[in-house]
């Protein structure tokens, strides 16, 4: 029973793996290919809990290595390709240029300006 779920479940994320890796390349899905990694992990995680609660130990420790180096490629394409997302750069720009606009907006008014002075002598 938990078995048969394990592997349902392998297989559904194996079917997003395959989606996700697909957009990622035609340029459909920005981080597409992050995401075919990411599925790629959690399906070797759950083909190995599926092997240990079958007790094939040799294919458990296939699928152990393979998420384990899965993982490590997720994490090295995230790494190299961090500034090369456009819409994430395109928001923070956006958000940069809104914050220098009004922090050079405050600066003008907070700016010192004459302001009226007694005279030396007295005023009648």
């Amino acid at each position: 029973m938990i078995r048969d779920a394990v592997l349902v479940t392998a297989e559904a994320f194996i079917a997003l793996a395959v989606i996700t890796g697909a957009l990622g390349l035609l340029g459909r899905l920005e981080r597409g290919i992050e995401y075919w990694w990411g599925f790629g992990c959690v399906t070797d995680i759950l083909l190995a809990a599926y092997y240990a609660l079958d007790s094939n130990w040799p294919a458990t420790g296939l699928y152990v290595v393979l998420a384990a180096g899965c993982a490590e490629a997720w994490r090295d394409h995230h790494r190299k390709n961090r500034g090369k997302r456009r819409a994430v750069d395109a928001l923070g720009a956006k958000s940069r240029a809104l914050r220098e606009a009004l922090v050079r907006r405050a600066r003008e008014v907070a700016r010192p300006r004459p302001v009226l002075r007694p005279v030396p002598g007295r005023v009648r």
